[in-house]
């Protein structure tokens, strides 16, 4: 969405939530005339026609604001996951995870080999975090000394570790159901 029309939609809901709704969808007004029955003529006062209106002026309010508040949700919910997309490519781009594999799989020449690079990578790099917290929590449950460097290398080491044996295990299973996906659809390979 460009600022133009951003704008553009800014404007048209303020002056919309500032002008009264005073259009009419009726050709003649029919509150105040008389409508004949088969016995009776009913005669509404202005009073009461004035209520009516009134009453229908705060439906269109209420309707209003509810379209409007659906419309801010819904660009707020469009907006969150963009912008959780790109600060996730950020963050990946900043680490280098993304231009090292994109690397690896041009000097191999191999998709294969640069999804593997982003699949280790990405592995390692998340499981650094819980591999810290388990040497830090594991320890004090069994009282164990153990000093607090000890602890936040041994868990980095640890959760490299694991992370890359949990992103060999994903590549794995990746190219075992990519082959059984491509058996059951008939390309080959």
């Amino acid at each position: 969405m460009t600022f133009n029309s951003l704008a553009a939609l800014t404007i048209t809901v303020i002056l919309f939530t500032l002008c009264p709704a005073t259009g009419q969808a009726q050709a003649a007004d029919t509150l105040t005339q008389q409508t004949q029955t088969d016995t009776t003529t009913a005669t509404i006062s202005p009073e009461r026609a004035r209520l009516n209106q009134d009453a229908e002026a705060i439906f269109l309010y209420m309707f209003a604001i509810v379209a409007v508040s659906a419309m801010a949700g819904a660009f707020a919910a469009g907006a969150a996951i963009f912008l959780t997309v790109i600060l996730t490519i950020a963050a990946l781009v900043t680490a280098g995870i993304l231009s090292v594999s994109v690397l690896a799989g041009i000097y191999r020449r191999s998709f294969a080999t640069g999804f593997k690079t982003f699949l280790l990578l990405v592995c390692s790099v998340s499981c650094t975090a819980p591999g810290i917290l388990a040497l830090w929590v594991l320890p004090s449950l069994f009282n164990i000394e153990i000093s607090s460097s000890t602890r936040v290398v041994a868990g980095t080491l640890a959760g490299c570790a694991g992370g890359i044996l949990l992103g060999f295990t994903l590549y794995r299973l990746l190219r075992i159901t990519g082959r059984w996906m491509q058996s059951r659809i008939g390309l080959k390979q």
